[in-house]
């Protein structure tokens, strides 16, 4: 009887530290870098997520990155902007997806265009992949991902390292699109490592990457699903190099579902929460505001 008060407890309270945090008027002090651009992508239902996100990375990051915000049909651009008018304009570029998928259709990238109209997902991989024309190391992060450690000195280290041109975090299971793995003959991925693409790190994609990517768009254009970018992504790890975010720093933590006050991890810098936990997310983003993790 009380394991179940206790696990209700758990998925009911986040709605009173969602309430309690909205009340909370944030404010960034911060060194910027021109070192790195970070990407995100938001809907209308993840605007919510989307402040919190930005919260941590504004007191977690010793230097503010760049931030190139995407948006996905839909999203009132002026309620956005009166949520984010905490965060530095200076810092902060709002692109609306019917200007990214022009972007890729002036540039001849047809598939690309078409895939990102059709999925909000192939408009992520579409926003990334404009911003990685800057010629500027990316990391992208979905909304309901919190900072709860500065991340410089592992993507300082990525971004110095000749080796590295794309970094994945960790999965627990191949979370592909497997029509596309089967058609486009990817057994690969069926083998660990797995990679989640709600974190990742993007310093370059040379011309061979490109062919390949524009081969999986032929098959991304005619079916897709949730995990049709993340299956592209992983493919194009596997193929330079199988590198991965270190599984402890960037984490997917599925063992404390039903826990009423988060557990401190001393190597944790980002989690990424996902469906069986994501309302843990709001009370994480409740204890990172008191300081406490």
């Amino acid at each position: 009887m009380f394991n179940s008060l206790k696990n209700s407890l758990a998925f009911r309270m986040p709605v009173l530290y969602e309430h309690i945090i909205a009340l909370h008027k944030p404010k960034v002090i911060t060194t910027s870098t021109p070192e790195l651009n970070l990407v995100m992508l938001t809907g209308v239902q993840q605007m919510s997520m989307l402040n919190q996100s930005l919260w941590s990375i504004s007191k977690k990051f010793r230097h503010l990155p760049k931030v190139y915000l995407f948006t996905d049909k839909g999203v009132d651009l002026e309620t956005l902007k009166r949520k984010l008018k905490w965060f530095p304009d200076s810092h902060l570029t709002i692109i609306i997806a019917e200007s990214c998928t022009e972007y890729h259709r002036n540039k001849g990238n047809e598939l690309l265009a078409s895939f990102a109209h059709q999925n909000p997902m192939g408009l992520k991989l579409a926003a990334i992949l404009q911003i990685a024309d800057l010629n500027t190391p990316i990391l992208y992060c979905d909304t309901d991902v919190l900072w709860h450690k500065d991340p410089w000195q592992t993507i300082s280290e990525l971004i110095s390292n000749p080796g590295v041109k794309l970094a994945l975090s960790s999965d627990f299971q191949a979370a592909y699109d497997q029509d596309m793995v089967h058609a486009a003959n990817m057994s690969e991925l069926l083998t660990e490592p797995f990679y989640c693409a709600g974190i990742l790190f993007l310093k370059a994609l040379d011309s061979g990457n490109r062919d390949k990517l524009q081969k999986l768009l032929e098959i991304a254009v005619v079916q897709s699903t949730h995990f049709t970018e993340q299956t592209i992504f992983a493919y194009l790890n596997k193929i330079n190099g199988d590198h991965s975010l270190d599984k402890d720093g960037f984490a997917i933590l599925l063992d404390d579902q039903f826990s009423l006050i988060p557990r401190k991890k001393n190597t944790l810098i980002a989690r990424h929460y996902i469906g069986p936990v994501r309302h843990n997310f709001w009370r994480d983003a409740f204890f990172l505001k008191l300081g406490v993790i």
